[in-house]
């Protein structure tokens, strides 16, 4: 039977969904800084407030710095793994620096553009402030499935076919039926870096013989296809890499040296 393959990777990433608010008290604390810059840091003060609270698994989405600047003057930057955003300006007066109410504080939104929580979260401010309130707005991180489309191997007979893993999985394992040409694929999907294969419907026919299934080495997933083809596919084996290091490895192609030689990586 021939085959035409238009592969779909499913690979593990992860996506922030709606978040929560925590509001860190502070308590109207005096801050003073001319020349350098105060540091406040958000996971610090998250920890002293918040027992229990996981970081490491959480997206910082924005932060609102609730606090008024002596002169009006004051200026505050959010850094996210030292990446600062614009610095905004903070109001106050004078008049109003005494006093306790609600409505004498400034409120600041910070959000965080940098598409990336890692590293220290901070407030950075330059000037004379009482800082009141900092409400930060995080959202847990959730598993979620993000897909890549492989170029176009082979000819154009027979059917396209998807090889895509159940949300959450990563493609760990090809099985395939070849001679001269490949007959049969199917993959095997695992639901973590050293879980067990989960092997999905096969597709093609019944030509050649049942292979040893190509298996990433534990802590690789599969991150792509290579092999040989022409009209048809002539040959097929599986990229991997380790997502903690990088380190890219391929498996054993299995079939003919027919056609020519092609690649192709996921992105993500």
């Amino acid at each position: 039977m021939k085959l035409l393959i238009g592969v779909i990777l499913s690979l593990m990433t992860t996506v922030a969904m709606a978040g929560e608010f925590y509001v860190i008290e502070m308590d109207n604390v005096l801050l003073k800084s001319n020349q350098g810059d105060d540091t406040i840091k958000l996971k610090q003060e998250l920890r002293s407030q918040y027992s229990g609270l996981k970081l490491k698994k959480s997206d910082l989405l924005s932060v609102v710095l609730v606090a008024k600047s002596r002169a009006g003057k004051g200026k505050v930057r959010l850094a996210v793994g030292g990446v600062e955003s614009a610095a905004q300006t903070v109001l106050g007066s004078q008049q109003q620096w005494n006093s306790k109410k609600q409505k004498s504080f400034d409120r600041i939104l910070l959000e965080n553009d940098t598409n990336s929580s890692q590293g220290a979260w901070q407030l950075r401010l330059r000037g004379n402030f009482k800082v009141h309130q900092i409400v930060v707005e995080i959202a847990k991180k959730k598993k979620s499935i993000q897909t890549s489309t492989s170029s176009h191997f082979g000819g154009f007979g027979g059917g396209q076919h998807e090889l895509a893993c159940a949300e959450g999985d990563v493609l760990s394992s090809l099985r395939l039926r070849t001679g001269a040409l490949v007959d049969n694929i199917q993959a095997g999907c695992k639901s973590g870096l050293n879980s067990g294969i989960d092997w999905l419907a096969s597709f093609g026919g019944n030509g050649g013989g049942l292979r040893q299934p190509q298996t990433c080495p534990n802590g690789y997933i599969g991150k792509g296809i290579f092999g040989r083809s022409g009209a048809l596919i002539d040959s097929l084996g599986l990229i991997c890499e380790n997502p903690n290091t990088g380190d890219v490895r391929r498996t054993v192609a299995h079939g003919g040296n027919g056609g020519g030689a092609f690649a192709h990586m996921c992105e993500g």
